[in-house]
C-alpha cells in the first residue's frame, strides 16, 4: 500500500494523509460544537474554517507537479565522450527525476564493460507535468532530445516503469518514421504495458488525467500501442531494437504480468523487489545491478564486434 500511495500522491502522501486526520477531526468537531449559542458558533466557525483550509492544502498536493525540481536539465551527461560509439540512456518513471538512477547510474560510470558507452539520464518530469502529456507525445519528446544526442552511436536503453512504455512507443515511432536514431536495445524494469491499478485510483481523483488515464488496465492506448508493438515485431529487421523486460517479484504498483506483456526473450523476475526499490542496487554486485546493465553490455559487446 506504501507503494501505491506514492505512486498516486509522491513523496508528500504522508502529509496528505496527515492533513487529511485533522480536517476529519475538524469536521467533526464542528457537528460536536455547533449550537445556538455565540459561544458555539464561534467554535463552529473555527473548526469549519480549519476544515476549509487543510482541504485547499490537500487540493493543492493534488494539484502540484511531481516531486522534482523545475530548473533540472532534460538531458544530464554522466560520461560524455566525442569518440565513443556507444549510448547508454536512463529513463525513469513517473514521479521520478534525474536523481532516479543515482545509485544504478553512478556504479555504471565506474563498470570496466562500460568505459566505450557515453552514459546520459533524459529527465522529462517537468515538462512532463507541465503539459500533461500522454504518453505518445512524450515519446516524441524523448525522441527528439535523443536525436539531438545520439549522433552515430548505438543506443541502448535502461528504463524504469512509465519509462519502459514510453521507450516501447519510442521504438514504434522510430521504426514507423524512418528514424536515423540507431535504437539497439531496450532494457525496461517493472513497467506497465497492461496498465496499473494505481493509475486508476489517480485518474478517479482526477490526477493528470491526460497521462494516467492511458496506464488504466485495458485502455485504448495501451490496446493500440500492443498492436502496434505487435506489427513492429514481425516488421523488423534483424538488426532492428529489442527488448528485454524485468519484472520485480513484490510491486504492489505494476503487476508481473503486466511488467513482462510481449518483451522479447525470456522475461527476468526479481523474487525479493518492490516497484522502486528495483532499481535501486546497493553495490555492483546487486542483482539489481547486475542483471540490467550484464544485458546492456552483452549487447553493446557484440555490436562494437560486428
Amino acid at each position: 500500500m506504501t507503494e501505491i500511495a506514492e505512486f498516486v500522491f509522491g513523496a508528500s502522501y504522508k502529509t496528505f494523509l496527515a492533513a487529511l486526520a485533522i480536517a476529519a477531526t475538524a469536521s467533526a468537531l464542528y457537528f460536536i460544537l455547533t449550537g445556538r449559542t455565540p459561544e458555539r458558533r464561534f467554535y463552529a466557525g473555527t473548526a469549519a474554517f480549519t476544515l476549509v483550509l487543510f482541504a485547499a492544502y490537500i487540493a493543492f498536493l493534488l494539484m502540484a507537479p511531481p516531486d522534482a525540481a523545475s530548473d533540472q536539465k532534460s538531458v544530464v551527461y554522466l560520461r560524455q565522450e566525442p569518440d565513443s560509439r556507444s549510448l547508454i540512456v536512463f529513463l525513469h518513471g513517473w514521479r521520478g527525476d534525474a536523481t532516479t538512477w543515482r545509485q544504478l547510474a553512478e556504479l555504471a560510470q565506474q563498470d570496466p564493460d562500460l568505459t566505450q558507452a557515453n552514459i546520459v539520464i533524459i529527465n522529462y518530469v517537468t515538462h512532463m507535468a507541465r503539459n500533461n502529456l500522454p504518453i505518445n507525445d512524450l515519446a516524441d519528446w524523448i525522441g527528439v532530445h535523443l536525436a539531438r544526442i545520439a549522433g552515430n552511436r548505438n543506443v541502448y536503453i535502461v528504463a524504469h516503469s512509465l519509462g519502459g512504455v514510453a521507450g516501447r512507443q519510442l521504438l514504434v515511432h522510430n521504426h514507423n518514421s524512418g528514424s536515423p536514431v540507431r535504437i539497439r536495445l531496450l532494457v525496461s524494469i517493472a513497467s506497465p504495458f497492461q496498465g496499473a491499478n494505481s493509475a486508476r485510483l489517480a485518474t478517479l481523483l482526477g490526477l493528470y488525467p491526460g497521462l494516467l488515464e492511458t496506464l488504466v488496465p485495458g485502455s485504448r492506448y495501451l490496446r493500440s500501442l500492443a498492436a502496434d508493438w505487435a506489427r513492429y515485431r514481425d516488421a523488423r529487421a534483424p538488426e532492428a531494437a529489442r527488448h528485454l523486460c524485468i519484472a520485480a517479484g513484490n510491486d504492489d504498483v505494476v503487476i508481473r504480468e503486466s511488467a513482462i506483456a510481449d518483451c522479447d526473450s525470456r522475461p527476468i523476475v526479481y523474487p525479493a523487489w518492490g516497484h522502486q526499490d528495483a532499481i535501486i542496487p546497493s553495490t555492483s554486485s546487486d542483482e539489481r545491478y547486475i542483471i540490467p546493465i550484464k544485458l546492456v553490455a552483452t549487447a553493446l559487446k557484440h555490436d562494437e564486434a560486428r
